[in-house]
């Protein structure tokens, strides 16, 4: 073998390597953007249980205020 032919060897196997890591670093890419998007799903589902649990405090607070001004009322 040639040293000629061993060079051209030698920068195919490079060139193969290369491709193999560019092809892991998109699969990386995907794998964070995939990751990215299921978080936010998970943060958007957390803040509509807070909002609806803060909506369900109000609302009872709001009734319970209510039965207090009618008891108020009805004692006068």
């Amino acid at each position: 073998m040639t040293e000629n032919e061993m060079i051209r060897e030698e920068l195919i196997t490079l060139a193969q390597n290369q491709k193999l890591n560019s092809q892991k670093f998109d699969n990386l890419d995907q794998k964070m953007e995939n990751m990215e998007r299921r978080m936010r799903g998970e943060l958007v589902e957390q803040e509509e249980q807070i909002a609806n649990r803060v909506d369900d405090k109000i609302n009872k607070i709001t009734i319970q205020m209510q039965k207090e001004r009618d008891e108020d009322n009805t004692t006068v």
